[in-house]
């Protein structure tokens, strides 16, 4: 642990020694959140690669951009990536689910349904909004009916 001051403009040098033991390179990117009272740092894999004209986070520790974005997910948010994937892969009805929403646009209980041909769908969509996967919007629509798009 090492001492530092906060100095104009609130920011904060990491001490050379620390830096090296994290392995850390200018340039990198960090993650910053506060927890309580105190402040975490975490590292995040340096900014490389691109995708539909965005920078996104790729290192050799990540095979795909999905990787990362779980990663980000996991890191940012608190949410269980893996407790998602081993949900979708033990339950063919809630993958199928999952497979219907879409992050791009909010679809309707009736969409979902028609295009996973799951009748419980809206059992199925709890399910997926408590492993923070889908999302139902409270917003309104045309129809006046809920509809959920994927967040993970």
């Amino acid at each position: 642990m090492a001492r530092i001051k906060l100095s104009k403009g609130n920011r904060v040098t990491i001490p050379a020694k620390l830096a090296r033991e994290a392995d850390l390179k200018p340039g990198d990117t960090l993650l910053i959140e506060a927890v309580g009272n105190s402040i975490r740092i975490t590292s995040e894999p340096e900014v490389r690669a691109k995708d539909n004209s965005k920078s996104i986070s790729k290192s050799s520790r990540f095979s795909s951009k999905e990787e990362v974005d779980r990663y980000r997910a996991e890191v940012w948010n608190g949410w269980d990536i893996n407790g998602l994937k081993d949900a979708l892969e033990q339950d063919d009805t809630l993958r199928a689910v999952y497979n219907a929403t879409s992050f791009e646009e909010a679809r309707s209980l009736d969409a979902i349904v028609e295009r996973s041909g799951v009748r419980n769908a809206l059992s199925k969509l709890a399910r997926l909004d408590e492993l923070n996967a889908v999302k139902q919007l409270t917003q309104s629509h045309e129809d006046s009916k809920p509809h959920y798009k994927r967040i993970t």
